[in-house]
């Protein structure tokens, strides 16, 4: 009711079943998932999400009252684009929603200019991917090590959770800097045939 309220179309599933049958004649800027689901869960749903050619580029933002758990973090990571947990302000969750749908916006702005500078699509396409890992793991790290700052540092944390969130720091700051030197190489390339910065 909020989001049509805030001009949001919607279309809604009652369990994990019911989303991955209306994927079959609807595909969606972005899916909002639920954990407690049955009789497939949120997890398994977003299993098949990325099996399937068709939806597993679709941005899938996790919101559920369930506290995620450093095990799946692990497992599940690279499938999110957001977690929001509940209780929640109506407003956290308009401003997740539209970071995501903004950043696909930026991204297609983006890949048409790249393109038009003679851009490999499949390099620019991959910086976009680094950048939207990037985001989404410190969003994760962040809720694992319950901190609101924006910086993580690589600290020695105890026990499996803890090894865990050290393993997805170290990973997090390698992607970061793949995406740098992928950035300069991108950005060099367009330099040289005159046209202007891409964001």
């Amino acid at each position: 009711y909020a989001l049509t309220a805030e001009g949001y179309n919607c279309v809604t599933a009652a369990s994990g079943k019911q989303c991955l049958d209306i994927l079959t004649n609807v595909i969606p800027d972005i899916i909002i998932l639920d954990v407690y689901m049955e009789p497939m869960d949120g997890w398994s749903t977003i299993k098949q999400l990325k099996k399937n050619p068709d939806t597993k580029k679709i941005p899938v933002l996790m919101l559920t009252s369930n506290k995620l758990t450093a095990r799946e973090a692990h497992e599940y990571h690279i499938c999110i684009e957001d977690y929001v947990q509940k209780p929640f302000k109506e407003q956290d969750l308009f401003e997740a929603i539209e970071k995501i749908l903004d950043r696909k916006k930026l991204f297609g702005e983006a890949l048409a200019s790249a393109e038009k500078a003679g851009m490999d699509r499949e390099k620019f396409c991959k910086l976009a991917a680094l950048s939207t890992r990037i985001s989404a793991n410190k969003k994760i790290i962040r809720i694992l090590q319950k901190s609101d700052d924006e910086f993580f540092e690589l600290t020695n944390f105890d026990g499996e959770s803890g090894k865990i969130i050290s393993e997805m720091i170290r990973n997090t700051k390698a992607i970061e800097a793949q995406r740098e030197e992928l950035r300069i190489e991108i950005q060099t390339a367009i330099a040289k045939k005159g046209f202007v910065h891409l964001s």
